[in-house]
């Protein structure tokens, strides 16, 4: 945070708001659920005059002139000319620019106002955009009804401003009209108030004012006060043409503090304060555990599951292709089982039980099982609700966090055998069935459930190739066993690429077992390339599907005892629906992301690093995708990425706190 500026010293002032006001929970709700929140009596009588004297002195001093820049050759615009639309009040904008009192009137007042503004917003810094001293003269025009943000040279949901009467505002002498909860409803509410009462009103409120039907002029100050870090939109408002000329859209940022002074600034954020939510308890969501348990956040892992590490749980029996000392970070290599080895490729069980399980006691009782999130939206303003589904209870309920780490992986959201990832006719019942003669997991049945079966394997990824390995081993068991294998992309020779560079032996082996599997024509009875199906006809008589592809000339596999579809996976978008997250068209992950990836040449796997800390933004704030959901449909995602990325993201946290 910039320093503030120097004020010229003065002699000390009655006039500074420094009245203790504590808003209560209804206000800061009502206000959130309005637009506005009216504060009787905000300045004290001597208050009251002090500002009077203030304020009216330096509109004197102004005369008829709405703006007065500080530096000569500025343009100025003035109160002269009045069609209607002008006759509505008289404004002098920016008095704290040009006059010294009404600066310090200002910044001293800046802890009560300031303090306010920021509870109902729920912002952390507020400057000040601009103020402006408005008088409407006898039998003055209403002001028409409009919001504030639109005008301004910034775009903000956090913009407010404070309306202060210095007179008593009635419904004679065209007080304040407001329309509550404007962008729901359209009802109108007069807000008559005394003299040193002041209304809060958020820039997005539509507002107005009635016509001055007395012979008295009515006074009142308002300071439009705005969010820290605001970046210029394009539009002029108070801004002087050399200022016009020296902004960038959409790059320059007013934190100036000789031109937006701040008010109020909460230096005082405690870490156990912010609430962290996190889902999935798989090596990624428990690494999120780790960095918050380190860094002092509160925080709550929510997972699906029976148990910790659900998607591994899937695939528990399939070895990993990296060493165990890849997939351990270094936040968690101390809370290793012992007796382990650091070369071994485990199993998913095993790596569970060798390493998951001990991180997961570190961060008991922090882990909610069973806990499946449904829904993420925004609550109020900067913070989260999240809806959850506690099946053990079968009840739904609310948390309410400040950020929202996903976290949840790929695997529990299988892509669909039909063409483009578009369901096959009847494949969603399918899918649902219990029992059901499709799986999209890499099977694990003993060999003579298989025996003498009829088994489709739909898919070419190296789950696909796990489980093309596994079938040949129970055709091989029996042989009487029919094998199909449907690919939909189109192939050369072999269906995997050999690479005698591979770093990955155990992959490089995998991939040179399935191209000689491939090419004996043996086990599979037929396999089809460049093929997608396009519907499923379950008999409930038979429990047999008819297989039919989308193949020139059609073509229809009938009674097919199971269905093995490896197709891939992509991330479940459905829980971030409600929030404003861009993502990449091709990729489906987040948009910064997405970006560095594609751009990226590296096709070696092990060679990628870490993107850096902005890769991990998205467009709602406080709110990131790590592990393998954040490459969204890339295949290349290994866990010492994942293990980065979530030290880049609690950077980012701790930058901002």
């Amino acid at each position: 945070m910039s320093s503030l500026p120097t004020i010229t010293p003065t002699p000390p002032l009655s006039g500074p708001v420094t009245n203790s006001v504590s808003l209560t929970l209804a206000d800061i709700n009502a206000y959130r659920e309005n637009g506005y929140h009216v504060i009787p009596n905000l300045l004290s009588p001597s208050q009251l005059k002090q500002w009077r004297t203030i304020i009216f002195s330096a509109i004197k001093d102004r005369a008829e002139r709405k703006y007065k820049f500080p530096t000569v050759n500025e343009e100025d615009h003035t109160n002269i000319d009045f069609d209607y639309y002008d006759n509505v009040f008289t404004q002098s904008v920016n008095l704290w620019q040009t006059h010294d009192s009404v600066k310090q009137l200002l910044l001293e007042s800046g802890e009560v106002i300031g303090k306010i503004a920021a509870e109902l917003e729920d912002i952390d810094c507020v400057r000040i955009w601009h103020d402006q001293a408005l008088i409407k003269e006898p039998f003055a025009n209403p002001t028409a009804w409009h919001l504030d943000v639109p005008y301004w040279s910034f775009t903000s949901l956090h913009a407010i401003s404070v309306w202060i009467a210095l007179d008593d505002a009635t419904l004679e002498n065209g007080c304040m009209y407001f329309m509550p909860g404007s962008h729901k409803q359209w009802p109108t509410v007069a807000v008559p108030m005394k003299a040193g009462s002041a209304s809060f009103h958020s820039g997005l409120l539509i507002h107005g004012a009635s016509a001055n039907m007395t012979s008295e002029r009515k006074a009142a100050m308002a300071i439009q006060m705005m969010p820290d870090n605001m970046i210029f939109n394009g539009k002029q408002n108070i801004l002087t043409k050399k200022q016009m000329d020296e902004l960038r859209i959409g790059v320059s940022v007013f934190n100036d503090d000789n031109l937006n002074p701040i008010l109020i600034y909460n230096m005082t954020f405690d870490k156990q304060s912010f609430f962290i939510g996190i889902i999935g308890s798989g090596p990624i969501g428990l690494e999120c555990g780790l960095h918050a348990l380190k860094h002092g956040y509160q925080f709550i892992i929510f997972e699906s599951g029976d148990d910790i590490a659900n998607n591994i749980r899937l695939w528990s029996h399939v070895q990993l292709f990296t060493p165990l000392h890849m997939n351990v970070s270094l936040l968690g290599k101390d809370l290793l089982k012992k007796d382990h080895d650091n070369n071994a490729f485990l199993t998913g069980s095993q790596y569970i039980e060798c390493y998951l399980r001990p991180v997961s006691y570190h961060l008991q009782p922090n882990i909610r099982l069973r806990h499946q999130v449904i829904s993420i939206g925004r609550y109020h303003t900067n913070r989260f609700i999240i809806l959850v589904e506690n099946k053990d209870s079968g009840c739904e309920e609310y948390f309410i966090v400040d950020c929202v780490i996903d976290a949840s992986g790929t695997y529990n959201n299988p892509n669909f055998v039909g063409p483009n990832n578009v369901p096959a006719i009847n494949e969603r019942a399918l899918r649902i069935q219990i029992p059901s003669p499709m799986t999209y997991l890499i099977p694990n049945f003993k060999y003579e459930q298989l025996a003498g079966k009829r088994i489709v394997l739909i898919g070419k990824g190296y789950s696909a190739a796990t489980s093309a390995l596994y079938l040949a081993k129970v055709k091989e068991a029996y042989p009487e066993t029919q094998l199909y294998w449907i690919i939909k992309q189109s192939i050369n020779d072999l269906p995997y690429c050999k690479n005698p560079e591979d770093p990955l032996e155990q992959r490089r082996q995998l991939t040179d077992n399935i191209n000689q599997i491939y090419a004996d024509k043996r086990i599979f009875t037929d396999i089809y390339v460049n093929t997608v199906v396009t519907k499923l006809t379950y008999s409930t008589s038979s429990t047999k599907v008819d297989i039919t592809l989308d193949s020139s000339p059609p073509k229809v596999l009938c009674n097919i005892d199971y269905i093995i579809a490896n197709t891939g996976s992509q991330p479940d978008r459905n829980l971030y629906a409600n929030l404003n997250v861009q993502e990449c068209y091709r990729s489906k992950g987040p948009l910064a992301l997405a970006v560095k990836l594609l751009s990226s040449s590296n096709a070696d796997c092990l060679k990628q690093t870490s993107h850096g800390r902005n890769s991990m933004l998205t467009t709602e704030k406080n709110f990131f995708i790590v592990g393998n959901k954040s490459y969204g449909k890339q295949t290349n995602f290994i866990l010492q990425i994942g293990f980065e990325q979530v030290n880049d993201v609690f950077q980012l946290i701790n930058e901002q706190y």
